[in-house]
């Protein structure tokens, strides 16, 4: 694998803006006869695999992270409404099956971000490098365990909410959104899973 820089303007290249799954920025870009120069290439020819490498470890784990953010955004709000929201004469906070549903979210966001941080930690500690140490498999761990519970958490969260959680001018249905999408971002679940276990 060979990796090069290409201009923005370069002749051949096309950028088409994609709909947002989530609010943020799509693009598909389709590459036609474009030429580069010699000094285009990054690293040595053939050798772009371990640069790709860090930059996709880089961008789980930040991924994992903002997943994280996401999580906490939602137990908050989902918190916030469970005190604030009346049925049957006193706030729904107060009913068991509701303090299940914020306690599973609240377990969910914390191991979540424990391992975010452990990744965290290990590629800084290895220089940015997957292959050193355990930072490979800390980022993988964190990539697979946020992707998985924090869409989970912010169905839960809907589960609380009711009806309220799906208007588009509602803070979870963006959040739901935004989860959904950074679990996809740099290998979901199931792909973090997978080197998790190589890496063993």
């Amino acid at each position: 694998m060979t990796l090069l820089l290409v201009e923005r303007g370069a002749p051949g290249l096309e950028i088409e803006p994609q709909p947002p799954a989530a609010g943020e920025p799509l693009f598909s870009l389709r590459l036609d006869g474009v030429e580069v120069p010699e000094e285009a290439v990054v690293g040595e020819p053939g050798e772009g695999w371990p640069h790709l490498e860090r930059l996709l470890a880089r961008g789980a784990a930040l991924k994992a992270a903002e997943l994280v953010g996401i999580g906490q955004a939602a137990l908050d709000l989902t918190l916030s409404y469970a005190k604030e929201r009346t049925q049957f004469g006193r706030p729904i906070g107060s009913f068991q099956a509701v303090h299940r549903h914020c306690a599973d979210i609240y377990r969910e966001v914390v191991e979540s971000r424990l391992l975010a941080y452990r990744a965290a930690w290990s590629l800084d500690r290895s220089g940015g490098d997957p292959s050193a140490g355990d930072a490979g498999r800390a980022v993988a761990a964190a990539k697979a365990k946020a992707s998985e519970a924090m869409p989970w958490a912010t169905r839960l969260a809907h589960q609380v909410h009711g009806g309220v959680g799906f208007y588009r001018d509602y803070p979870l249905e963006i959040f739901t959104r935004r989860a959904v999408s950074a679990a996809a971002a740099y290998g979901d679940a199931r792909y973090h899973r997978r080197r998790l276990a190589a890496a063993l």
